[in-house]
């Protein structure tokens, strides 16, 4: 699997941004107050520094691993929305443990189907597919957040705003180019390879500012 310097000047620009969002997390201590966020960011620099070393060893493997990465990466993201959704509604008592039942129930439904994607001998593509729709139910997530908040107006504060823009950027990135390369194909997918880790840079750019 052949990477070009573009690729490698974006994943280690990725990695960088991630250690410095991780560093002003902890310099503002605010662990406590997005402590799965931060988790997220963790899980996120160990498995692209992993993942490139795998890269250089054996490329075989590192296809394998990266479908399992996307996975994680997209799980821990539902995790950062039920973090924004229990810390934007803590104050309505309602519509936070309505939306615990629904995360919960999704988390449910697309983990059983990840576990069955697991026993077909080529389980990739079905892992592809499944990981498209997870990132599209986070869509789904965002924008019912987005139609609360004007609805109900509730006040966020600057962190908590930011938070929201940047995996927004991310999610939807990550959803073009998904949908591009299961339903065109490889060949378009090209144009658009880079456009889920350069939103991603300019999501951790937004989280450090």
């Amino acid at each position: 699997m052949e990477v070009s310097a573009l690729q490698y000047g974006i994943w280690w620009l990725s990695n960088l941004l991630t250690g410095t969002t991780i560093f002003r997390l902890v310099q503002k201590s605010m662990i406590r107050q997005y402590p799965l966020f931060f988790s997220y960011l963790v899980c996120y620099l160990l498995r692209s520094t992993g993942l490139f070393f795998i890269l250089q060893k054996s490329p075989e493997m590192y296809a394998r691993l990266y479908w399992l990465s996307q996975l994680l990466d997209v799980v821990l993201g539902f995790l950062i929305l039920w973090e924004t959704y229990e810390k934007i509604f803590r104050h309505y008592p309602g519509l936070a443990k309505a939306t615990r039942w629904l995360m919960a129930g999704g988390l449910l439904g697309f983990g059983s189907a990840a576990g069955l994607a697991s026993l077909a001998s080529q389980p990739w593509p079905r892992y592809a597919v499944l990981i498209r729709n997870m990132w599209a139910a986070q869509v789904g997530l965002l924008a019912s957040l987005l139609c609360l908040l004007s609805y109900y107006f509730i006040p966020i504060g600057r962190n908590t705003k930011g938070l929201i823009v940047g995996y927004s950027l991310h999610v939807g990135a990550a959803v073009v180019a998904f949908a591009t390369q299961l339903v065109v194909g490889e060949a378009a997918y090209r144009w658009v390879a880079h456009l889920q880790p350069v939103s991603y840079g300019v999501a951790l750019g937004i989280w450090c500012w």
